[in-house]
């Protein structure tokens, strides 16, 4: 698992890397017209949440196929490093299931980056930039998790998803020393996961590579945020998430 781990975090670091240097020139290159760019007056801050995700997840061992159940509880924070461009830290507790068997909870740690490639403001003003917008965007995360079952289970798991998402702004608020916006974005798109396990002497992978990745996020009153989010890799290969958070 040492090896596997090891060889994950040198393909993940070096990609989260390259994602922020790369949406930083991408946006950087939207001088016009203004309909496509990244407001930069939008503030930057940091937030923290947490979230509940239930996951059905397939693994495979060889030849053999083993439906693993997981829970979640995750505390997450992050900062907006730029308009474009969110980064973040997370940990939480998580548990396995398969069939009968219960593992003992585990620590799962990780981290992630989002980035703006392209923007479109469909409507705007100066109070609201984004009063309608569609944006292009990735996001990509790098997970390391340990469970139990009789057996040390181990496993990571890099991420990567282009989604597409829909802002409607409807007003803003004031929110410590700046203002924010309240209103819905919904999002979609494809993700792709490299997700590789250790079960004792067993070295196991995720059944599927990719899956339809959908969401939504709920920006109300004062900075608080609201967040439901699906991963759907087939009908018995699933994850969902629920979550709430604060920007500051």
């Amino acid at each position: 698992m040492n090896f596997h781990r090891q060889i994950h975090t040198m393909y993940a670091l070096p990609f989260l890397s390259g994602l922020i240097l790369a949406s930083t020139a991408i946006a950087g290159q939207m001088a016009s017209p203004a309909e496509s760019l990244v407001s930069l007056e939008q503030p930057t801050g940091w937030f923290i949440s947490v979230a509940y995700a239930q996951s059905d997840r397939e693994v495979r061992f060889g030849e053999t196929l083993v439906p693993i159940d997981f829970r979640r509880v995750t505390a997450s924070t992050g900062a907006d490093l730029l308009p474009f461009l969110t980064v973040r830290a997370e940990a939480g507790w998580v548990s396995a299931e398969s069939g009968p068997t219960s593992g003992n909870g585990g620590l799962e740690w990780g981290i992630g980056a989002r980035a703006a490639l392209w923007e479109y403001i469909i409507a705007g003003s100066p109070a609201l930039p984004r009063r309608h917008a569609v944006r292009l965007e990735t996001d990509v995360a790098y997970h390391v998790g340990t469970s139990n079952f009789e057996d040390t289970f181990e496993w990571t798991e890099l991420t990567v998803a282009p989604l597409l998402r829909y802002t409607h702004d409807r007003s803003t608020e004031a929110v410590w020393n700046h203002r924010q916006p309240t209103g819905i974005s919904v999002y979609g798109g494809v993700q792709y996961s490299d997700w590789s396990l250790d079960l004792g002497a067993l070295s196991g992978e995720g059944n599927r590579d990719f899956a339809l990745r959908l969401g939504s996020d709920l920006r109300m009153g004062s900075g608080w945020l609201a967040q439901l989010d699906a991963t759907l890799y087939n009908g018995s290969d699933r994850r969902y998430t629920v979550g709430m958070g604060y920007h500051f």
